[in-house]
């Protein structure tokens, strides 16, 4: 029971990583050239301070590395909480009604 929920675990964690990695490589090759106009959103305030208000995100390898196995590692330890909760229950009490 809890290598099936660390599998579960590793599993949802892994897709949801490819799934959010695709759409934020869409979505900053999309934006990364034309920019992100922030003066509609109070940006004007950014020209008082000297900087431009259409901001240019871009990607480093390292950071997304980092960001990757941090995600990792945070859903590998918040999946190991419940698969130890699980390993502990009877199967006839886990399905008894309250």
């Amino acid at each position: 029971v809890f290598l099936m929920i660390v599998f579960e675990t590793v599993f949802l964690t892994l897709t949801g990583a490819l799934v959010g990695m695709l759409t934020g490589f869409a979505t900053i090759g999309a934006v990364s050239n034309k920019g992100i106009n922030l003066a509609p959103l109070g940006g004007d305030t950014l020209q008082d301070f000297g900087f431009d208000p259409v901001i240019y995100p871009q990607l480093e390898g390292s950071l997304i590395i980092y960001l990757t196995i941090l995600v990792i590692l945070t859903a590998l330890l918040t999946g190991i909480y419940p698969a130890l909760k699980a390993i502990r229950l009877q199967p006839a009490e886990a399905v008894k009604p309250n």
